[in-house]
């Protein structure tokens, strides 16, 4: 399978990339982040006002791209060749310019709804402070819908040391676990909770400690470590 697909590269590569314009390259690696896409995104992502024009020409010669009708048509690149100009995008765009299409790519997703598509943008880009200001503002949302485990994928996405330094990546990340697993949860809340005490965050320290006593009490081992552990995580909570 890897070398058929390799040599489905290396015909994207020979007999189509390289026979296209330096302008059009551009375009091809840039939208190609866009699962898909109107005329519009495509145009303020690649910054070419003619750009529905260029879809509608790409899709006319049978470019690999799928055009969907509707009041506003929209394009979708075959799979493979959306694969393709991705893996490209580092020799076009460079490692910062790729970096700087996929976050202005995931932000006309989130302008459409596509909250899913955009994370896995801001985790390919390593943008963790915008992925989890995304989350955080969909958490409650997730958890009611019972996809705790979305939630919780997206989350360890993010590296340990950052985590680490925002308290309520530590608390969905503990919350998020709730249905699986609470003690895995209450560790990481408690570690939310050190940290929500150490910056007096007084809030996100009292939701913390709620949800370290919810563990204990639905976990139903030892409710004595309600007047133990659950005593010393209130003191943390300060006046």
């Amino acid at each position: 399978e890897t070398s058929s697909r390799e040599g489905i590269f290396d015909y994207f590569a020979s007999e189509i990339f390289r026979q296209t314009d330096k302008a059009t390259q551009n375009f091809l690696v840039k939208t190609a982040f866009l699962p898909k896409m109107t005329g519009p995104m495509a145009a303020r992502l690649a910054g070419m006002v003619d750009a529905g024009r260029i879809l509608s020409e790409l899709s006319r010669k049978n470019y690999f791209i799928q055009r969907h009708t509707g009041p506003e048509p929209a394009f979708q690149y075959h799979l493979l060749f959306r694969d393709f100009l991705q893996a490209r995008a580092q020799n076009v765009l460079g490692s910062e310019g790729t970096r700087a299409v996929q976050r202005e790519a995931a932000s006309l997703l989130l302008e459409t709804g596509q909250v899913e598509s955009a994370a896995a943008l801001y985790v390919e880009a390593e943008d963790w402070e915008n992925l989890s200001r995304l989350l955080f503002s969909h958490a409650h949302e997730l958890m009611r819908q019972g996809r705790s485990r979305t939630l919780q994928a997206w989350l360890d996405r993010i590296p340990d040391a950052v985590a680490d330094q925002v308290p309520w990546a530590l608390f969905w990340m503990g919350t998020s676990r709730m249905p699986s697993s609470f003690a895995e949860a209450r560790r990481y809340l408690e570690r939310a909770l050190h940290r929500f005490s150490d910056r007096r965050e007084r809030a996100g320290a009292l939701l913390a400690w709620a949800g370290i006593v919810a563990t204990i009490i639905l976990e139903f081992d030892d409710l004595a470590r309600l007047d133990a552990d659950g005593g010393r995580k209130r003191d943390r909570l300060g006046d």
